[in-house]
């Protein structure tokens, strides 16, 4: 039974410890077209503090040129790629550590608060297989660092940009919160029925 409310102090105290103190986030596909407007938009958001790049690059100076590289292509400011925000992560996606040596991953597990998957093979003409290791796969990796980053601290986000392609041949409205079930609505390409499958 309780006999009167907490003292706002109190409550203060427990909302303070549950609070949000900015948001670290990882992104994939940061050099890509859409990728590089979600970067620059991370950029712009304060709350933002930290951002791991995940860039196929052979080390982290190539990983550099190829973000300044998209951002100048795009006409986006690169005086937002502050090293003090922005850190390039070379990656391999099918590493079930993305790549990482195992002090990076639980760095990564114990920070992350988002993760924003954007990177995917822009190919229409390859079948499945060629998007079963790199994409599909890889997503499984990174939903797996998700999952740990869950279990350690509860207060992580995955954000996955699908596409049209999953939904195109649909014979129906397809609502925004509900998946196509059909796997006839996807477009019939590696492209589409790997975003479909990742989708479920």
């Amino acid at each position: 039974k309780i006999d009167s409310f907490p003292s706002m102090g109190y409550v203060n105290k427990i909302i303070n410890a549950y609070e949000n103190n900015g948001e670290i986030a990882l992104i994939t596909g940061a050099t890509g077209s859409l990728g590089s407007f979600i970067l620059r938009d991370l950029l712009m958001n304060h709350n933002v503090l930290k951002i791991y790049c995940l860039v196929r690059a052979s080390d982290e100076n190539n990983g550099w040129f190829r973000l300044k590289d998209s951002f100048e292509q795009r006409h986006l400011d690169t005086s937002l790629l502050s090293k003090e925000r922005v850190i390039i992560l070379p990656s391999d996606l099918d590493d079930s550590k993305l790549g990482q040596t195992e002090d990076v991953y639980l760095k990564l597990v114990r920070e992350l608060t988002e993760i924003y998957h954007v990177a995917w093979k822009l190919d229409f003409n390859s079948k499945i297989d060629v998007f079963e290791r790199e994409c599909i796969g890889g997503t499984v990796n990174l939903l797996m660092l998700a999952r740990n980053a869950y279990i350690h601290h509860q207060n992580v986000h995955f954000n996955f940009t699908s596409s049209i392609s999953t939904s195109i041949g649909s014979k129906t409205h397809v609502k925004e919160d509900e998946l196509p079930q059909d796997i006839s609505s996807a477009l019939l390409n590696g492209y589409g029925l790997s975003k479909f499958i990742t989708e479920h």
